[in-house]
């Protein structure tokens, strides 16, 4: 709530201000007014709570013969509603708060991540990722799930092509090769003492 003064002459008491307009700045459509108390000595107040910027007209009556005295004119909007504070109090303010943390929040969401990204999440989410996740090609992810097919899956030697076959995780299609050859470098599948990727 912020409360708005209205400044007459000193003499101006006991007077009934009304508002010629009270309206939404952005397209003058009508708004409900608050009404309008007497502090004293020629000042007035209205309490609101705006939304949105208002723009609005009072005047204070026929007895104030003079124009520029008699009609008061502002706009007020949400930034009333604002507290200036030192930077340093709002840096307090928002990084030593542990109330709010109202679902939906920036607070709620940044305590989420805070908790996500604990050292024994981290491990879990990445030890614990599902092998068929990682097809990226270029991956770190891709290449750790075809050093495991390798060491895992079923391989085969073929005798006529002497390549040693690494077959999918189904077992049903050859996913990598490599050559077979003996220690004078001569393609076997019977003397074999080394292996080349394809």
């Amino acid at each position: 709530m912020s409360r708005y003064f209205l400044r007459f002459r000193h003499s101006d008491t006991g007077l009934t201000p009304t508002f010629n307009f009270f309206k939404k700045a952005s397209d003058l459509t009508v708004v409900a007014p608050p009404s309008i108390a007497e502090l004293g000595s020629g000042t007035y107040y209205f309490d609101y709570v705006p939304t949105f910027d208002i723009v609005f007209e009072v005047d204070g009556g026929v007895s104030i013969p003079t124009e520029e005295v008699r009609y008061i004119s502002d706009t007020i909007g949400p930034k009333d509603m604002f507290l200036d504070e030192p930077t340093s109090q709002v840096k307090d303010d928002v990084w030593n708060d542990v109330v709010d943390r109202a679902p939906g929040t920036k607070g709620d969401m940044l305590e989420g991540l805070v908790t996500a990204t604990s050292a024994a999440s981290i491990a879990n989410a990445v030890w614990n990722e599902l092998i068929s996740s990682h097809q990226t090609v270029g991956t770190m992810g891709l290449f750790l799930n075809d050093v495991f097919r390798v060491v895992k899956n079923k391989g085969i030697i073929n005798k006529t092509t002497k390549k040693l076959d690494i077959y999918n995780d189904l077992g049903t299609v050859v996913v990598f090769s490599f050559d077979l050859k003996d220690d004078a470098g001569v393609a076997s599948a019977t003397k074999i003492f080394q292996k080349i990727p394809l």
